[in-house]
C-alpha cells in the first residue's frame, strides 16, 4: 500500500531524553513550539498529540514514532535514547522529522534481548500493557524500550504487517513473544518462576525483576536458625515461603552485620513483583530499625495448592548500599490455655496499673517497685515508654488509626516517613504514598492489566466508563463498549446487551418465582373441610355457582403495613463536602472532627468563630499537606502571608457562624473520591441530598447498591 505524503517536513537538532522522563519509555518526542504553530489544524481533535511521525536521515535508516507534546527547546526534538541509537546518531546530530500515514497492524512478533522479561510475573501482560501505554508506532528492525515497576527491558521488533511500520493506537493486535537467543542464535534458558523445593546456594538467593537470576532461595518454616541473606540497595532480593494453608506464621528478619538496615514486603507468590507499592503484607509495628517482623493471620487470603500457600518475600537494604541478615520463619501457636488443678493449672495473675500488663500476683510487689520507677504508659497509643524516652516519644498522626507506628527513635522516625509518606511515582504519572499507591495500582491506575467481564482478553484497564451506570458498575471504557454487543435470550429470545443480560436474567427469576408462589396458594372452597370457618358463600348470578369467600383470618385480608420512608437530610455546610451534617453547626462529621476535634461536644458560637479563624489561619500559611488539594484557599494552591491570612481567616470565620453557614475546609482523598462519585450518581437524575443518603446507607456495597437504594426509595431530582 502506497503511502500520500504530507506537506510538513522539519529539520531538527536531535536531543536525548533524560533516562527517567516519560519520552524515554514510548515512542513519543517531544517537539518545539513552532512545530505546534505550523501543523495547525492537522492535529486530530479526537486524539490530541497522537500523530505519526518519521524520524530519519538522508538515505539513512527509518525510524517512527508519535508526538507527546510541544515542549522541547527551539530547533531541538526530544528523542528516546532506543530512537537515536536505531537511527546510529547521538546529541547535536539533525534528522529530518515528517508527518506520515501509518497502517493499523495485524500482527506483531517481539523478542526480549535478555530473558529478564521472562523473571515477571506475567511476560505478555506487561509488554501489552506498557506498549499501549506508551508507544504508538513500530517499526521493524528496531530495538525498543519498555519500562516496568522500576525495571527496563529491552525489546527487539521482528516482524510487523502489514507494512514495515505500523500503527498499534486504539487497536487490538495478537503479539507474537518469542525467547530470547544470544549472538550465536541459541535460545537462551528461561528464569525458574518458583522452584518446588528448598535448595539452591545462598549466591543465588537474591532476585529481581530487573536483572537476569537463578531461582529464588526457599525459606524452611521452623528453621530457628534462619537463612542467611546478602540483600543489596540496587534492587529488591526474592526469596520463597511454602506455609501449610490455614496456619498463622511470622516472618523475622534481623541484622548481622554492624550496620545496615532492611525494608521487607511479602505477598503471594502468583502475584505481581513484589515492591513497596505492590505487595500485601509489610512490618507495622514496632521501631522497624535493624529489621523487621512481618505477622500474618490464617485468614491472610492467599490461595493453597496442594494443601500449602506459597508466599515471595521481597528485600532490599534500606539507606545503604549492602546489608546482611537473618530470616526465620514460623508458625504461630493457637492460643489455647492448659485446663485443669495441679502444675498445668493457670497463675493467678493481676493487671499492673502502671503498664496495664498481666502479672502473676506473686511478683507484684516486685514488678511494680521496677515499673513505677523506669516506665509509662502512653494513652494515645496504648504502648509502655521508658520514662527516660517519654520526651522523644512520637505518633504518626498521618497512619493513624490506619497504622498505629508510635517510637521514641529519630531514625525510626526517619526512615517510617520515607517509606511510608514518601511520595511514590505510578507508571501512569500519578504520584500517591506508598498505601494510596497500593489501592490505586490495585483498583484506579489506568495502566493496570484487567480481564474483560466479557470478552475474557486481558488488557490494559485504560479509563473508567464514560457512561455513569457503567461507571458505576466499575467497568472501563472497553468494556462498557464491549458489554454493548447484544446476544439472544436463551429463555426468552429477545436480543440482549452482554453487560445488560445479567439483569435480564434476575428478572426472568423473579418471574418464575411469582408464578410458582400464585400456582402454590389455596384456595377456600365450601366443600373443603375447613370451610366450616370460611364465609357464607355468594348468592348466585346468572347461573354462576356459589364461591366461598376465603377465611377472615387469612393474610389475603391483612393490611400491608407500609415500610417507613427514608427521609432526607441536609448536606454538610462545607463546600464541596457530600457527607450528611449533623446537629453541630451543620457539618458532617469528617469536617467536624478537622475544625474542632475528634470529641463529639457542643460548643458556642464564640468558641466556634474561635476555632474556625485558626484553622483558617493554619490552612491559608500551611497548607493541608495534601499534595493533590484542589482548595483555592489552602497554602497548597494560593500560599497567603500572615497579615494577609489573618485578615482572610477572620472573613472567611463569619461565613462559618453565618445563617445559613458556609465553609471552605480542604477534603481529604476521600471526600473528594465520595464527591464525585456523588455527582456520577446524580447524573441518574436524583438530588445530591438523595444520593448522600444512598452513599451513608450502602457503605459496603459501594456505588452499584447505592444506585439500587436510590432507585428505590428516591424521588426524581426537584427541577431547577
Amino acid at each position: 500500500m502506497h503511502r500520500r505524503a504530507r506537506e510538513w517536513s522539519r529539520r531538527l537538532r536531535c536531543v536525548k531524553a533524560e533516562p527517567d522522563s516519560v519520552v524515554s519509555a514510548g515512542d513519543k518526542v517531544q517537539l518545539p513550539a513552532s512545530c505546534l504553530t505550523e501543523l495547525g489544524d492537522k492535529l486530530n481533535k479526537d486524539t490530541p498529540l497522537l500523530l505519526k511521525f518519521v524520524v530519519r536521515l538522508t538515505g539513512g535508516p527509518k525510524v517512527h514514532g508519535s508526538v507527546l507534546d510541544f515542549s522541547a527547546p527551539e530547533g531541538s526534538v526530544v528523542c528516546p535514547a532506543w530512537m537515536l541509537e536505531a537511527l546510529e546518531v547521538s546529541d547535536g546530530f539533525s534528522v529530518t522529522v515528517s508527518e506520515t500515514v501509518l497502517p493499523l497492524a495485524e500482527s506483531v512478533a517481539l523478542q526480549p534481548v535478555t530473558t529478564a522479561l521472562f523473571a515477571a510475573h506475567d511476560a505478555r501482560a506487561v509488554l501489552q500493557a506498557a506498549l499501549s501505554a506508551h508507544y504508538v508506532t513500530l517499526t521493524k528492525g528496531t530495538v525498543v524500550e519498555v519500562h516496568h515497576v522500576g525495571a527496563r527491558y529491552r525489546i527487539r521488533v521482528l516482524e510487523v504487517e502489514p507494512e514495515e511500520a505500523v500503527s498499534i493506537f486504539n487497536t487490538d493486535i495478537e503479539v507474537d513473544l518469542r525467547p530470547a537467543v544470544d549472538e550465536q542464535g541459541n535460545m537462551l534458558p528461561l528464569p525458574t518462576q518458583g522452584p518446588s523445593g528448598a535448595g539452591g546456594a545462598p549466591a543465588a538467593a537474591g532476585s529481581s525483576g530487573a536483572s537476569d537470576s537463578a531461582k529464588p532461595l526457599e525459606v524452611v518454616l521452623g528453621d530457628a536458625t534462619g537463612t542467611p541473606i546478602s540483600a543489596t540497595g540496587a534492587a529488591y532480593s526474592l526469596f520463597r515461603l511454602q506455609v501449610p494453608e490455614n496456619t498463622a506464621f511470622a516472618v523475622n528478619v534481623k541484622m548481622t552485620g554492624e550496620t545496615g538496615d532492611v525494608e521487607c514486603y511479602l505477598a503471594a507468590q502468583d502475584g505481581p513483583p513484589v515492591t513497596r507499592e505492590q505487595h500485601l503484607f509489610t512490618s507495622n509495628e514496632g521501631d522497624g530499625l535493624r529489621g523487621c517482623s512481618i505477622n500474618v493471620g490464617a485468614d491472610h487470603g492467599v490461595k493453597a495448592s496442594d494443601g500449602f500457600c506459597v508466599f515471595a518475600l521481597a528485600l532490599r537494604a534500606y539507606d545503604s548500599d549492602h546489608c546482611d541478615c537473618v530470616v526465620t520463619l514460623s508458625a504461630k501457636q493457637s492460643n489455647q490455655h492448659p485446663q485443669g488443678d495441679g502444675a498445668a493449672a493457670a497463675v493467678a495473675s493481676s493487671v499492673c496499673p502502671n503498664c496495664r500488663e498481666q502479672v502473676p500476683e506473686q511478683h507484684m510487689v516486685r514488678h511494680m517497685a521496677f515499673c513505677t520507677r523506669n516506665n509509662q504508659f502512653c494513652e494515645f497509643c496504648s504502648k509502655v515508654v521508658r520514662k527516660a524516652d517519654i520526651d522523644s516519644h512520637w505518633h504518626c498522626e498521618v497512619c493513624w488509626p490506619v497504622m498505629r507506628f508510635a517510637t521514641s527513635s529519630e531514625a525510626a522516625r526517619a526512615k517510617h516517613n520515607v517509606i511510608e509518606h514518601t511520595l511514590l511515582t505510578c507508571v501512569c504519572g500519578e504520584k500517591f504514598e506508598r498505601r494510596e499507591m497500593m489501592q490505586h495500582r490495585s483498583a484506579r491506575c489506568p495502566e493496570r492489566a484487567v480481564v474483560c467481564r466479557f470478552c475474557k482478553n486481558k488488557m490494559r484497564a485504560g479509563e473508567p466508563a464514560r457512561e455513569p451506570r457503567d461507571r458505576l458498575r466499575g467497568m472501563t471504557q472497553h468494556e462498557s463498549d464491549c458489554g454493548g454487543r447484544t446476544e439472544k435470550c436463551m429463555q426468552c429470545s429477545a436480543s440482549v446487551r452482554l453487560k445488560d443480560m445479567e439483569v435480564h436474567l434476575q428478572l426472568h427469576r423473579l418471574d418464575e418465582a411469582a408464578t410458582v408462589q400464585g400456582r402454590d396458594q389455596p384456595m377456600a372452597s365450601s366443600s373443603h373441610p375447613s370451610s366450616a370457618t370460611a364465609s357464607p358463600a355468594l348468592p348466585r348470578a346468572n347461573g354462576v355457582p356459589d364461591v366461598a369467600m376465603p377465611p377472615a383470618s387469612s393474610d389475603f385480608f391483612k393490611p400491608v403495613e407500609p415500610k417507613p420512608k427514608p427521609s432526607v437530610k441536609p448536606l454538610c455546610a462545607c463546600l464541596g463536602c457530600i457527607g450528611i451534617s449533623s446537629p453541630a453547626k451543620g457539618l458532617c462529621q469528617a469536617c467536624h472532627n478537622k475544625l474542632l476535634g475528634s470529641e463529639v461536644r457542643e460548643v458556642d458560637a464564640q468558641t466556634f468563630l474561635t476555632s474556625a479563624i485558626q484553622h483558617y489561619f493554619k490552612q491559608l500559611t500551611q497548607g493541608c499537606g495534601d499534595s493533590e488539594c484542589d482548595n483555592k484557599l489552602c497554602a497548597v494552591q494560593n500560599k497567603l502571608q500572615p497579615n494577609e491570612a489573618g485578615a482572610k481567616s477572620l472573613e472567611l470565620a463569619k461565613k462559618a457562624v453565618a445563617k445559613p453557614p458556609e465553609l471552605f475546609l480542604c477534603l481529604s482523598r476521600e471526600q473528594r473520591e465520595r464527591h464525585e462519585q456523588a455527582v456520577a450518581l446524580s447524573e441518574m437524575g436524583f438530588d445530591l441530598e438523595w444520593v448522600a443518603l444512598a452513599l451513608a446507607e450502602c457503605t459496603e456495597g459501594g456505588s452499584s447498591a447505592a444506585a439500587a437504594w436510590l432507585l428505590n426509595h428516591a424521588p426524581p431530582a426537584t427541577s431547577a
